[in-house]
């Protein structure tokens, strides 16, 4: 299990991986059907969009994404948008810390863009996800459910 995490890089996506940026955000919207929605509007978006995603993300002003990444292939990707979270790893790369090494990353980047805190819906039904969540120190700030689908907000100190 060693070597295979001594090969997973953490770090900002590149603007020329737009297409492995997609496959990515895409398998992670295909993994979970409440947004079935959200992965029809990016499936159908031109390849203008993910250009300018990976773009964006690279740049990391108002909005960085972080991949990880064993070789040339995305397993993992988060977003970190000063005021969102997004994260998603790939089911078979699991329970070894990547997703904590995202969740890290994008919380040092967004101290180092002046954020105080660092804030996140995660979904009632998803244990693992608040487990990793509540693992990195943060907390239910009210019990309210998220309008788009019975969530909880969390948060804390970057």
């Amino acid at each position: 299990m060693q070597g295979r995490l001594a090969a997973i890089e953490v770090r900002f996506v590149r603007s020329n991986e737009y297409v492995a940026l997609r496959d990515v955000r895409l398998n992670a919207l295909a993994y979970a059907p409440e947004l079935a929605e959200h992965l029809s509007a990016e499936t159908s978006a031109p390849i203008e969009f993910w250009c300018q995603r990976a773009e964006r993300g690279e740049a990391a002003i108002t909005m960085a994404t972080f991949v990880a990444a064993s070789g040339t292939v995305f397993i993992g990707v988060i977003d970190g948008v000063l005021s969102e979270s997004g994260e998603w790893v790939s089911p078979g790369w699991r329970q070894l810390g990547i997703g904590r090494d995202l969740l890290e990353a994008v919380c040092k980047w967004a101290q180092g863009r002046g954020a105080r805190r660092a804030g996140l819906w995660v979904r009632l039904s998803n244990d693992p996800a608040r487990r990793l969540y509540e693992d990195a120190g943060f907390e239910t700030i009210a019990p309210v459910a998220d309008p788009s689908a019975a969530g909880l907000r969390l948060e804390r100190a970057v």
